[in-house]
């Protein structure tokens, strides 16, 4: 481990640990789960399209027959749902 000192406080550099990134990427994968399982079909749907299928907002609203105005509100909505519940 290497150490360095900066604005008088000491620092260690931490070697990158494989391990220690495999077991939080599951943790964030299982906590992702469980978001994902809170939310309604709709939610699910919207997120799907997007950001599986690649549909824009508007090439969603139109293939479930909505607005895009109102597509976009929702997906705005979700993703600060999506921040709130990941931040828990």
């Amino acid at each position: 481990m290497d150490e360095f000192t900066y604005n008088s406080l000491n620092y260690s550099l931490v070697e990158h640990n494989p391990t220690h990134d495999y077991v939080m990427k599951s943790i964030e994968i299982s906590k992702l789960k469980i978001i994902i399982s809170l939310l309604t079909k709709k939610e699910v749907d919207l997120l799907k399209s997007i950001y599986y299928d690649g549909l824009s907002d508007r090439a969603y609203a139109t293939k479930i027959g909505a607005k895009q105005t109102t597509i976009s509100k929702n997906h705005r909505n979700l993703l600060l749902k999506l921040r709130k519940l990941l931040n828990k």
